[in-house]
């Protein structure tokens, strides 16, 4: 069975919200593991991170590729797009390379035209151990919001 494994998430993750101090005007080689890029749709913005995947089977590396990946607000996917080198997916995600994304969309004009800052959210779950083993007995979610001073 093969699986792809894209490491631990980096804090430009929309696993831990998006905040605009991750959010740069250019992805490059130095900054995409920590950094995201923002481009501006008629609808609105979307939030374009890089992970690198590793696929591999037994233990023996199959391929290596760059999945872009663009979220709309409400965390909608919109665009995921695996490329099998990194100045690929950079040009992809900057919309340098002519694809789709760099015709249907716009670089940002300033940090207001960004997404909406959100917190990532929380799960804070409980549990007991019994005789057949652990059993879950409440999950609350949470979700950190930013107020418009922050």
């Amino acid at each position: 069975m093969a699986v792809t494994f894209y490491g631990m998430a980096g804090p430009q993750s929309t696993m831990f919200g998006i905040s605009h101090a991750n959010i740069v005007s250019k992805l490059n080689r130095r900054n995409w593991k920590t950094k995201a890029g923002c481009r501006i749709r008629p609808d609105g913005p979307i939030y374009i991170t890089i992970q690198r995947g590793e696929k591999s089977s037994e233990g023996e590396e199959m391929e290596v590729h760059y999945l872009v990946k663009g979220v709309f607000v409400d965390v909608a996917v919109v665009y995921e797009k695996k490329f099998p080198t990194l100045p690929e997916a950079l040009a992809f995600a900057n919309g340098e390379d002519g694809a789709e994304i760099s015709l249907e969309t716009r670089p940002p004009e300033g940090p207001h035209e960004y997404p909406a800052q959100t917190g990532g959210e929380v799960v804070i779950s409980g549990m007991s151990r019994t005789e057949q083993g652990l059993v879950p007995n409440f999950s609350v979610q949470f979700r950190e919001e930013f107020s418009e001073e922050e």
